[in-house]
């Protein structure tokens, strides 16, 4: 299924958008009963991965316009939208658009715009997916997490590469958000008003921590926590917390 709701009686919601390479597993497997009791869920599955048929989409900006016409101009009570590292990206994308019901933003392991040197490590994880799905998880594993979780788990790429085997039937999904990344230059949000949470990890090799600060010029009502001893896949656990200490403020 490409859109997921639990709990459509309930009064707000809560809208998931998933990292690249991950279905709606990933959020499904960690999330709070506290947050499935109290809002609805939407979970959205990216073209290819799960039951969501696979659809081309040129662009980043694109597929924010599908969903913006498929979910958030249909919303017609309080929301808060999570998205984690492209989910991320996608998320500034529907932000260049004003919405009567948006409540809230919750960015994870993202940036605002690419460095070249961002460019250059979605450039060489391009040309390794195209010639070898394990090498790519492979590579992805090492840039992804800490050392330590790679010294401790020596299975981890293994896993990542059968994941990816299940959710996405291929690399066809994939090589079409490393596109839609690479084609990316930023988007055009104006200052925005909404309460925003941003989480990221210290130790992050995929995002250039330079441009943390920036979220702030964009976003006046930023609440910005750093995790220290964390990389690009943060404990889900811990995000939880962080997320529901915002929702509640």
């Amino acid at each position: 299924m490409e859109i997921e709701r639990i709990n459509s009686d309930k009064s707000e919601c809560l809208l998931f958008f998933c990292p690249m390479c991950s279905d709606t597993y990933f959020w499904k497997n960690y999330i709070p009963e506290e947050l499935i009791n109290n809002y609805e869920i939407i979970f959205v599955n990216y073209p290819g991965y799960g039951c969501s048929p696979m659809r081309e989409f040129a662009s980043m900006k694109e597929l924010a316009n599908y969903y913006r016409t498929r979910i958030l101009n249909k919303n017609k009570k309080p929301m808060h939208i999570i998205g984690y590292s492209y989910g991320g990206m996608l998320i500034q994308y529907l932000l260049e658009t004003e919405y009567e019901y948006l409540e809230s933003v919750i960015l994870i392991a993202c940036s605002n715009r690419l460095t070249l040197r961002d460019k250059e490590i979605i450039a060489v994880l391009k040309e390794i997916l195209v010639k070898d799905l394990y090498l790519f998880a492979r590579t992805l594993s090492l840039f992804s997490h800490k050392s330590s979780d790679i010294n401790k788990k020596p299975l981890i790429a293994l896993q990542k590469f059968s994941n990816l085997k299940i959710v996405t039937k291929g690399g066809s999904p994939i090589l079409q958000q490393l596109n839609h990344i690479l084609k990316q230059d930023g988007a055009s949000v104006r200052k925005r008003e909404e309460k925003v949470l941003f989480i990221y990890g210290k130790e992050d090799q995929l995002i250039d921590k330079k441009t943390i600060e920036e979220f702030r010029e964009i976003y006046p009502n930023i609440n910005i926590e750093g995790l220290k001893d964390e990389a690009h896949i943060i404990d889900l656990y811990k995000i939880f917390k962080y997320i529901i200490k915002f929702l509640k403020a």
